[in-house]
């Protein structure tokens, strides 16, 4: 019977473990993906924890981006593998925040 908890505790230990350590070796996705446009300057931000890849943004005309992950050493088979993100669809005409205009009058 003891020996059968150990098995048990043992087996627990272990695939703790591995959800730990294929955690630690996923490769990183954009998160917290935001657009940010102040008098039509657009400026997409995202999140991602520090890791050697690097991030392609691909734009497509209806105002959205789609955030590639890709390794850094390009030896990689399977581009379409990699994690995307992608944004929400962003109108820069509607969505722009604009500033006020600053002006004075001279007499």
């Amino acid at each position: 019977m003891e020996a059968g908890k150990t098995v048990l505790c043992m087996a627990a230990w272990m695939s703790a473990w591995s959800i730990t350590a294929e955690g630690d070796n996923t490769v990183p996705k954009a998160e917290n993906v935001r657009w940010v446009s102040l008098d039509f300057k657009t400026v997409l931000n995202w999140t991602v924890r520090p890791s050697d890849y690097r991030y392609t943004v691909l734009y497509a005309l209806s105002h959205e981006a789609d955030i590639r992950t890709e390794a850094l050493s390009q030896d990689y088979d399977y581009m379409d593998d990699l994690p995307h993100t992608y944004s929400s669809q962003f109108n820069p005409y509607k969505e722009s925040n604009i500033s006020s205009v600053e002006f004075s009058l001279k007499e």
